[in-house]
């Protein structure tokens, strides 16, 4: 059980850095976001514009302190938030687009926001009492280790239209 909810706080903490890197420089898909679940117009904006700083923030604590109850308090916050508007947009009558990661994904606000608020619950819930305390070099290293996950990933969505445009612009011989 140990090794499930470390591993579901790395990967919590790896989804929570990611969102923040690709928020942060486009709050206003967040902010319509939003505004489309009920938040007033003037709070969306502001919201928005902290999110991506408390994603980090959260994800820092969760990774750190897992298996500890400073480190269960932002997983369940985070677990009740993302549950809240993926029931949301189960309920509304339309689609709300997801802006999780900043543009708006083909994917409505529902289930799989449900699965990561249930996956941060657990880790929030059962962290405590079944994770065993890491040493801080431990914790800083995964913690690490998510952060590079992260840039790797970003590196490569930012690299992956510039090969595909190389590759169209050999293909037509120019």
């Amino acid at each position: 059980m140990d090794a499930l909810i470390r591993g579901l706080a790395i990967a919590g903490g790896f989804v929570l850095l990611l969102a923040a890197s690709r928020k942060v420089g486009h709050p206003h898909a967040l902010a319509d976001t939003l505004g489309r679940v009920g938040v007033p117009t003037p709070w969306a904006s502001v919201v928005a514009a902290w999110v991506p700083y408390l994603e980090v923030a959260a994800a820092m604590v969760i990774v750190v302190a897992v298996g500890h109850p400073i480190g269960a308090i932002p997983a369940m916050v985070v677990g009740v938030a993302l549950i809240g508007v993926g029931s949301r947009g189960l309920g509304s009558a339309s689609p709300i687009p997801c802006s999780c990661f900043s543009a708006h994904s083909s994917h409505p606000l529902g289930w799989r926001q449900l699965g990561m608020g249930a996956g941060f619950l657990i880790v929030g819930l059962l962290g405590p009492s079944t994770v065993e305390q890491t040493s801080a070099v431990g914790s800083v290293a995964s913690l690490a280790g998510a952060a590079m996950g992260v840039a790797v990933f970003n590196v490569a969505s930012l690299l992956r239209p510039l090969l595909l445009a190389r590759d169209e612009r050999l293909a037509t011989g120019g």
